[in-house]
């Protein structure tokens, strides 16, 4: 654990940015960067934390930034080619596969989205977007286990 203590002097209406350096050096189990901050209350301004979480991924040759917009546009393209494939396997392509086929678009352009905004911090809208997408998967499943069972029914009969 690494303690760093800094009194800053800052007069009414300006701003400092203050920036704490960690390195893999810092992580615990080689693998997870905790930092926490605080600012104690000081004259009129109250008591305020916050904390950041990384996690140490070992790729030498890849910045943070590249491995995770490598992982997005991989996501990407997987989705696109689960939905090509799937496409080719439901055809003739009828009313209820075309109505699938445009939820599940759905959820994808939902969980880019999502990714969006949480690489952008808009945490609330995150947070909003993601449980509407787990609502909608909740759905999709329902519906796809709704519509095996009727299946099953068909071809016992």
């Amino acid at each position: 654990m690494q303690e760093k203590v800094d009194r800053l002097e800052i007069e009414p209406g300006e701003t400092k940015s203050v920036e704490v350096e960690v390195s893999s050096d810092n992580a615990v189990y080689n693998q997870i960067i905790l930092v926490r901050m605080h600012q104690f209350s000081y004259g009129p301004l109250p008591y305020r934390n916050a904390s950041c979480g990384i996690y140490v991924i070992n790729i030498p040759f890849l910045t943070g930034s590249q491995f995770i917009m490598i992982s997005l546009i991989s996501g990407v393209i997987f989705s696109g080619v689960g939905l090509f494939l799937w496409g080719i396997s439901s055809r003739p392509i009828v009313w209820d596969k075309l109505t699938r086929f445009h939820e599940l678009i759905a959820l994808i352009m939902l969980a880019i989205f999502i990714c969006l905004t949480g690489l952008s911090s808009i945490w609330l809208l995150g947070v909003l977007l993601f449980v509407l997408w787990f609502l909608l998967a909740i759905g999709l499943i329902g519906q796809a286990v709704l519509a095996s069972g009727k299946n099953k029914e068909k071809h016992t009969k």
